[in-house]
């Protein structure tokens, strides 16, 4: 068995709708094993085939930024689920996290303490929804 130590690498998407297809793909390509596959003009057809075939999870990574001239936003404004600030006269758009009261858990295994432990694709949402949620319970395998 070979141990890994872990990391991390913060990745920047470039500006613009072609930045949120290269940083789709690019976690794609990664999670797929198929980095060396990347050219100039993959991403739009690379998300293009994930949304076809339903490998929805990825496209999570791409973030769409919206910035308008200050005054054009009051519509996104009165709900309780967005903010904006204004910097340089233009205005910038905060979704807020979903919160949620309970997290249902699948994990490997857990002790008294409540530490639990992931595998495999558990490690995907459990973790972020465990630190989400006011009540986490846990069913262990």
């Amino acid at each position: 068995m070979k141990i890994e130590r872990p990391q991390h690498e913060i990745w920047l998407q470039k500006p613009g709708e072609l930045g949120i297809y290269q940083q789709i793909e690019r976690a794609g390509r990664v999670c797929y094993k198929s980095e060396n596959n990347t050219t100039n003009d993959s991403a739009k057809p690379f998300v293009d085939r994930m949304i076809q075939s339903e490998h929805y999870a990825m496209l999570e990574h791409g973030t769409v930024y919206l910035v308008c001239n200050h005054g054009e936003l009051p519509f996104y404004t009165n709900n309780k689920f967005s903010r904006y600030h204004t910097i340089d006269g233009k205005d910038y758009l905060l979704m807020q996290p979903i919160h949620a009261d309970f997290a249902l858990l699948g994990t490997y295994k857990c002790d008294e303490f409540g530490n639990c432990w992931y595998k495999g694709t558990m490690r995907n949402f459990n973790v972020v929804m465990a630190t989400a949620a006011d009540t986490v319970i846990a069913e262990c395998e």
